[in-house]
């Protein structure tokens, strides 16, 4: 199972080069994840109350191996010709120090707002439904004149591009769509700047309606768009299939033979006809998904609980999982009938349903200035074993705390099409 997502292009146009790639846009992964969600959660630049929402935690592109949409740097098609006359097409991209500001019809409540307001070149943005990246393009149209490089047209543009679940997780299709938005052109050649486009999918997937685009002639302040639907052609039951899209985008000048052929792609979309209660569906797969307790949630002394439990250095990562058999093992283990007391029920850390659950050999911890009355030593940390609290059950018409619990955890589970092995992350916030 593949636990990155790799955005690539590649260009190829004839003598096209690379004067100035910026070597950085081979980004490297880290090793510490919660590093990452850190780091993602402290930068500024990214709108936090869209960044983490739905119960979902977006780790940085930069941090986790993502490369920009389009290589930094310059690139020149035909800028070795000697020929007085000639035209040679010159592409700059991720240098650009201009701020995007979307139209109103940009600025809504869509599953694309938090991408339409992301800071060019400082992307990409996912979660477990949509995934994006902003960035500038800029193109020079230059002609030899008396055997000088003159520039006589420029275009600057942003790309948005956007990788989204098509509705709600119970859709079985996701939409690739692109837009180019130039905000500035100059020059007799400024408005020669043409685009065109083709979609394609790669692994078990099929488009499912016909490309809507307007590409064509990019025209100042207006949008350019394209975009398509896909479905995945594995579709039984128990199937899951990992799948990619991409374009292959055209750019030429009409005062320029010469072209650019990119291939802009985005990988990886999970589809699944597998989780549990929750008909066939895609996920923008690398995105993790955060089971988040605090206050919203309504669990005080769990949420407690895990967050002693977490700081103990037992793992805020988890792996779902739905065999049943092992998860009534690991409860029993960890909550034996031996230590039931009446009016209370046992809670576990790491959960039963996942495969860190379970006591594996160790001593059950557990904090009594947190959890009175439950047994268990108050001296064991490290990463493996559990830890468990005794909460009180359901009092007349008032829920005890672990029946709002596995309503909490079976929404979260099916709304984010958690399946089995799947990875997730648990964070606690004590109210």
């Amino acid at each position: 199972m593949l636990l990155a997502v790799l955005m690539s292009i590649t260009l190829s146009a004839g003598t096209a080069r690379a004067d100035d790639t910026d070597p950085s846009s081979g980004l490297n992964p880290t090793s510490d994840e919660q590093q990452q969600v850190a780091a993602l959660r402290a930068d500024p630049g990214f709108p936090q109350d869209e960044a983490v929402k739905a119960g979902v935690v977006l780790l940085s592109g930069k941090a986790d191996g993502d490369a920009p949409v389009i290589p930094r740097g310059t690139r020149c098609v035909n800028d070795q010709s000697a020929t007085e006359g000639s035209y040679s097409l010159c592409m700059n991209s991720g240098q650009g120090t201009d701020k995007y500001t979307p139209d109103a019809t940009l600025q809504s409540t869509s599953a694309r707002a938090a991408c339409d307001r992301l800071p060019i070149n400082g992307g990409p943005y996912k979660d477990r439904f949509v995934r994006c990246e902003n960035t500038d393009v800029a193109f020079a149209v230059r002609r030899k004149i008396n055997g000088v490089w003159t520039v006589t047209g420029t275009l600057k543009a942003f790309i948005l591009r956007y990788v989204y679940a098509a509705a709600a997780s119970d859709s079985p299709q996701w939409i690739d769509e692109v837009r180019i938005y130039p905000y500035s052109i100059t020059g007799v050649d400024g408005n020669s700047i043409f685009l065109t486009s083709t979609p394609y999918c790669h692994g078990f997937c099929k488009k499912v309606d016909s490309t809507r685009s307007t590409a064509g002639k990019l025209v100042l302040n207006r949008y350019t768009t394209v975009d398509t639907a896909y479905d995945t052609t594995k579709q039984a039951k128990g199937d899951e299939s990992w799948l990619d899209s991409a374009w292959n985008f055209t750019w030429r000048s009409t005062a320029a033979p010469e072209v650019y052929t990119d291939q802009l792609a985005i990988a990886q979309v999970r589809c699944d006809n597998n989780t549990p209660g929750r008909k066939r569906g895609c996920v923008t797969y690398g995105a993790t998904a955060q089971m988040k307790y605090d206050s919203s949630s309504g669990m005080p002394l769990i949420t407690k609980h895990i967050s002693a439990a977490i700081g103990s250095k037992l793992s805020a990562f988890l792996n779902r999982d739905t065999d049943t058999t092992a998860r009534d093992r690991r409860r029993a283990e960890v909550c034996p009938s031996s230590i039931r007391v009446s009016g209370l029920s046992c809670d576990e850390y790491p959960f039963a349903s996942t495969q860190q659950g379970g006591r594996n050999g160790v001593d059950v911890r557990t904090f009594p200035n947190i959890c009175p009355n439950t047994p268990g030593s108050t001296t064991v940390s490290g990463s493996t074993g559990a830890s468990r609290c005794m909460v009180p059950t359901r009092q007349e018409d008032i829920k005890g705390e672990q029946d709002i619990q596995g309503t909490f955890m079976s929404k979260f589970y099916g709304g984010n099409r958690v399946i089995n092995g799947d990875r997730f992350l648990v964070t606690a916030v004590p109210f």
